[in-house]
């Protein structure tokens, strides 16, 4: 422990995994094959899926399926991307029920759009470049795992936690578009071990995987999901527009499994204590929590 503690602090690269929750499900033979995806060696394999923005989706769910950021080149109206879906057309303070009505609507169409997408991208990646070398290095029965994921989990959370707790009302642009919101009293953030926000997490995770395996998936393969963004956070929020829970449009969404920047505010273990709360059965690719700590905080030499 004291060398694992002594080169993270002088490397700021280790990486830890939780052999308790792998091992009773991968045996004693298995490895991390992607960032935090584990796979028994020569026994599994991975289609690659990327990850899905929930922060994006909510804001879709608010305006009916049109972005609140881009115009379609024909029109010069917001961009319909999802099928028509009902909007929000009150200014009144958003009403929870409803808003979680309307996003288990976009989830439902995301996840089926997501998962055909995928089949479509691994057929043909197999039909053109199939990896035969690797595949060779493999048992004669490969289990496949179909990888998706979650970018933008703890914006999510907290915009919903700010519509449940807070008073949220919606500001529309001169086409009707919800593109901000006015957002009075504060509201449980994810993050600080409290379940007000982390059980509105644990619902997200298991809500968007229960979506996801609805659907057929490219040769039988066994649906999984990871919370993880490496460094895409930081695009996906490019593409975002103001949330409900206070971030402004452009700014990077949180990595992985992260609580919002800054909003950790109860400390180190109140942080990660949230985060052990998500349910790895729902997210079997992986659960990722880039933690940073200041040198101060360790101690001041050392010893």
């Amino acid at each position: 422990k004291r060398f694992c503690a002594d080169l993270s602090i002088r490397t700021s690269s280790i990486q830890y995994e939780s052999d308790d929750l792998m091992r009773p499900e991968m045996g004693d033979d298995y490895c991390i094959a992607c960032c935090v995806s584990s796979m028994r060696v020569g026994k599994d394999m991975q289609f690659f899926g990327a990850r899905a923005n929930l922060a994006k989706c909510l804001l879709y769910a608010l305006n009916g399926g049109r972005d609140e950021l881009m115009l379609d080149k024909k029109t010069g109206k917001p961009f319909q991307v999802s099928p028509k879906f009902e909007s929000i057309t009150s200014d009144d303070p958003l009403n929870y029920e409803e808003v979680i009505d309307k996003y288990e609507t976009m989830m439902e169409w995301l996840a089926q759009l997501y998962v055909n997408t995928l089949n479509l991208i691994h057929y043909m990646h197999d039909k053109y470049s199939y990896e035969a070398l690797e595949m060779a290095l493999h048992d004669t029965n490969v289990r496949r795992f179909f990888a998706t994921g979650i970018a933008g989990l703890s914006c999510a959370v907290d915009s919903l936690s700010a519509i449940k707790y807070a008073k949220v009302t919606p500001i529309r642009n001169e086409f009707g578009i919800i593109t901000d919101f006015k957002t009075e009293g504060d509201f449980p953030k994810y993050g600080n071990n409290d379940d007000r926000a982390d059980e509105i997490a644990v619902w997200l995770v298991k809500t968007f995987m229960n979506k996801i395996k609805k659907h057929y998936t490219y040769r039988e393969s066994v649906p999984t999901m990871s919370i993880l963004t490496i460094t895409s956070n930081v695009v996906y929020g490019k593409k975002t527009g103001n949330t409900p829970d206070g971030r402004k449009a452009g700014e990077p969404l949180a990595p992985g499994a992260n609580p919002m920047h800054g909003r950790d505010s109860n400390g180190a273990l109140a942080s990660l204590e949230s985060v052990a709360k998500l349910p790895y059965e729902y997210s079997r690719d992986g659960i990722s929590n880039t933690f940073s700590v200041t040198p101060a905080s360790l101690g001041k030499d050392e010893d």
